[in-house]
């Protein structure tokens, strides 16, 4: 519109500055003709014509400037029109756009809604693809079936580490990796593989491998070293019976094999088992005052059920001879029957009675000192173990309870002379029994032989009365 309106202005102003010149111009003259009446009427005329010729000249000269004037604002209103047709046609393409634009991002969520939930899945499986492929790095490094090859587990670390989603390759990898793990557990391989001994040394030795789960060479079980990929021959060794299997195979004599299904840990373990001696030494002084003891009573005990024995066969002998003997109760019974011909029955009873009474603590002697070895043996347990109890607690004030190993010194002491004073007493405890029921049964067999003796003399003297 201000582009409409600039050319209807500039003409107008143009056309009324000339007339107002004009009339100035001719009152100028009518004043110099009223002043000076001499003036000649020619010359006016010539310059009114002039005028006149000018005015036309100039009423042409603005009516084709007007002409102009419209003609570009005709143009002017047509590239209006122009741009106005192009605004709306602009506008009705910026609505359509606009409309597709929306529709396009609908469709643009609704495709990042999708995106974002089968993204989701993926990463959860990649998440479980890296936890797998961490879990078969940890077994492959540590597994001795890697010993030839120990870059073999590089294929699941790379997979560990990444930060993208695995591909199809790494992921192929991880599953070949996989099934060799798998079939390397059911090989039997000899290789000459470096080991390190016992004084330090480290040699290349033919070495037995049970898959991944035990390693053999030179009458020894051997321990994997990841970090080396070598084998260690530990100072401890499991027990004579596992290492004799493994002998056995080695030499080609046997077909079976020791499997240690932790790979080492419980090998180890059989090889830190303390034997018997170092638990002897665990139970301390108690535990050796407790098996001294424990000694000496079987000692007394054995020596006790030999002289029973011994006793017995002696009186059986007194008893199918009827002999009088010195070397056994019932012999001595027997001399005191016949040492006292002219004692009555009842006189010979109790003269009989008084020797087996003197007989008897013969017999038993020895059999209380092994119930007091019976009795003794618990109590020094309990004493070891109270006495264990407070070496645990001195160690845990002095260094807390931090490091387990610090206490067992108390805890062995404690549960060892408890043993030992269990496996004292028990068998003290059943010799007791069996020397008191041996001792007893000879007992009562010199009260059953005393009375066939009062027996026999009632009824010799019955016979004489009958016969006086």
């Amino acid at each position: 519109m201000s582009e409409g309106n600039a050319p209807s202005t500039q003409p107008r102003s143009s056309i009324r500055y000339p007339a107002a010149r004009g009339s100035i111009f001719i009152l100028f003259v009518a004043a110099l003709a009223a002043l000076g009446g001499g003036v000649q009427a020619g010359p006016l005329d010539e310059l009114l014509e002039a005028l006149r010729t000018e005015r036309a000249e100039q009423a042409i000269a603005l009516s084709g400037r007007e002409a102009r004037f419209r003609a570009e604002l005709d143009q002017r209103k047509q590239i209006l029109e122009e741009a106005r047709a192009e605004l709306a046609r602009e506008r009705a393409e910026s609505d359509r756009l606009r409309a597709a634009f929306d529709a396009n991002q609908q469709k643009l969520r609704e495709q990042e809604t999708v995106l974002a939930e089968r993204t989701a899945d993926l990463g959860d499986l990649g998440s479980i693809i890296r936890q797998v492929a961490g879990e078969v790095a940890a077994i492959t490094a540590e597994s001795m079936a890697g010993a030839h090859d120990p870059a073999r587990s590089q294929a699941a670390t790379v997979l560990v580490q990444g930060k993208d989603l695995p591909t199809l390759a790494e992921v192929e990898g991880l599953w070949s990796l996989m099934l060799e793990e798998i079939a390397a557990g059911q090989r039997i391989r000899r290789d000459s593989l470096p080991i390190v001994a016992a004084d330090g040394l480290k040699r290349p030795v033919e070495v037995t491998r049970v898959g991944p789960f035990t390693a053999w060479a030179d009458g020894t079980f051997l321990r994997y070293l990841p970090d080396t990929a070598g084998f260690l021959s530990p100072a401890r060794q499991p027990s004579a019976r596992l290492r004799a299997v493994m002998a056995g195979y080695h030499a080609g004599q046997a077909n079976e094999v020791v499997i240690d299904p932790t790979r080492g840990s419980l090998i180890a373990l059989e090889g830190q088992r303390a034997d018997l001696r170092e638990r002897l030494h665990q139970g301390g002084v108690i535990g050796y005052v407790i098996l001294g003891l424990g000694a000496v009573g079987l000692l007394a005990a054995l020596l006790r059920m030999l002289n029973i024995g011994l006793v017995r066969a002696r009186m059986d002998g007194s008893r199918r001879h009827g002999q009088a003997s010195e070397n056994n109760p019932l012999g001595r019974l027997i001399r005191v029957s016949r040492d006292n011909p002219g004692l009555d029955a009842e006189a010979l009873g109790l003269r009989l009675d008084e020797a087996v009474l003197a007989e008897t603590p013969r017999l038993q002697r020895g059999i209380g000192f092994v119930a007091l070895m019976a009795a003794i043996a618990p109590l020094l347990g309990l004493l070891g173990t109270v006495t264990g109890i407070i070496e645990t607690f001195q160690a845990i004030t002095l260094f807390g309870t931090g490091d387990p190993r610090l206490m067992s010194s108390g805890i062995s002491q404690a549960l060892v002379t408890t043993v030992m004073g269990l496996v004292v007493a028990i068998p003290m405890l059943l010799l007791h029994n069996l020397l008191h029921e041996r001792s007893g049964e000879l007992v009562a067999r010199l009260d059953e032989q005393a009375a066939g003796l009062v027996a026999e003399r009632a009824a010799g003297e019955a016979e004489r009365a009958r016969a006086t």
